[in-house]
């Protein structure tokens, strides 16, 4: 899809491709949001702008080169072309698992895009389609087409990736993948070697009746001792049953300390605010965030990469909540400004997206020249302008 209206400005700080939105109504909420916060690979960064009360659709393209002007004629040969068709399927088919269909990319030579390393990358925009507007089968075979005669395909294989095209990107698809090679030795798999058996090992005597024979011994005894029979052990018995007792006290504490619930149960009295459970347990284990929503942000008066950056100030965004204001008690980036409020906004990051919030300033926030609502929390592109008052900062998320 091509907006009917596309304009690319080149300036100071990049090119981007520009379309108006005349109806907001066409945009669809839930894939400019996509775009933004997770910036999928192979696709152009795109943001929403507004300017003069119009809103804009931009796309980033700074540093790359349209697909008919990025390689010279020597370097065109059919193996590259087929390879940066097949890169461009690969990018459709993943988009169209994220719920973004073929149908709203541009897909024209002119305006799909190599970057230095020859990666291709794709323009998407997130506008509700017109009845008007063609089939995407038929765009992806006229993509061939026109591939195919840039790079000097043969005319067999330019015929049969444009017949594949027709049914759509699937079929294409598969008519772009290798074919595995007929005339090499097929590698088998070496067959799974029986476990040699091992040896039976002898019967252990059951332990049991080891801790049952003085037990016993020592029953008998006290009852010949009582009868008479052995009169002058009488002194012995009673040295006799306190070691016994005192053996049998030892393998007693030794079976509860191998027991896995009196095992749980002393590390819990260890750690009273620990609460410990068995190894096979069924209960769910809550895990820690993952390390990737961790993300940081800087603020600066100077264009990011140049000197000005580094001239004027710089502030990096590391915590969760980061306020910006003239109080620099209550604030982290204080700004000695009379035009500026005492806590005048805040930068948040949630789920690694940051937003911004107006606290009620009496000279407002501006993002990317669009004044802000105050106390309402505005999702932060991650490369903007944001203006506190009169002091204009530029922001960048990595």
């Amino acid at each position: 899809m091509i907006p009917d209206q596309l304009l690319r400005e080149n300036g100071p700080f990049g090119s981007i491709l520009v379309t108006q939105l005349p109806d907001p109504g066409r945009l669809v909420t839930y894939q400019m949001d996509y775009l933004v916060r997770h910036q999928p690979a192979g696709l152009l960064p795109c943001y929403l702008r507004y300017r003069s009360g119009q809103a804009q659709i931009c796309l980033e393209t700074s540093g790359l080169k349209p697909l008919d002007e990025a390689f010279a004629e020597p370097e065109r040969s059919a193996q590259r072309g087929r390879a940066i068709l097949a890169s461009i399927c690969s990018r459709l088919l993943e988009a169209e698992d994220h719920l973004l269909p073929a149908g709203q990319f541009m897909l024209h030579p002119s305006l799909i895009f190599v970057s230095r390393e020859e990666d291709i990358l794709l323009g998407f925009w997130p506008v509700r389609q017109d009845e008007t507007q063609g089939q995407p089968e038929a765009v992806l075979a006229e993509l061939v087409e026109k591939i195919a005669a840039a790079f000097a395909w043969e005319h067999d294989d330019a015929r049969q990736a444009e017949q594949a095209a027709r049914p759509g990107l699937h079929a294409l698809s598969a008519c772009l993948a290798p074919e595995p090679d007929r005339d090499a030795p097929a590698v088998k798999q070496p067959a799974p070697q029986p476990e040699p058996k091992r040896a039976p090992r002898g019967r252990r005597p059951d332990s049991r009746w080891l801790l049952a024979l003085p037990h016993a011994a020592a029953a008998v005894l006290t009852l010949m001792v009582l009868q008479g029979w052995f009169g002058q052990a009488r002194p012995y018995l009673l040295p006799a049953l306190g070691v016994l007792i005192l053996f049998d006290i030892v393998v007693l504490a030794r079976c509860l300390v191998r027991s896995e619930r009196i095992a749980a149960w002393l590390s819990q009295v260890r750690q009273p605010g620990k609460p410990s459970a068995p190894a096979d347990s069924d209960q769910t284990v809550l895990l820690a965030g993952n390390a990737p929503d961790f993300r940081m942000a800087m603020l600066c008066e100077g264009q990011p990469g140049t000197p000005e950056e580094q001239e004027g100030v710089r502030a990096f965004i590391l915590a969760d909540e980061f306020v910006v204001g003239r109080d620099a008690r209550k604030t982290d980036l204080c700004l000695p400004v009379a035009s500026v409020g005492r806590v005048h906004a805040r930068i948040c990051r949630r789920a690694g997206s940051f937003f911004i919030c107006d606290l009620g300033s009496a000279n407002g926030t501006c993002l990317d020249g669009r004044r802000l609502q105050k106390h309402a929390e505005c999702l932060l592109p991650d490369a903007c302008l944001i203006q506190f008052a009169d002091q204009v900062f530029h922001f960048r998320a990595g």
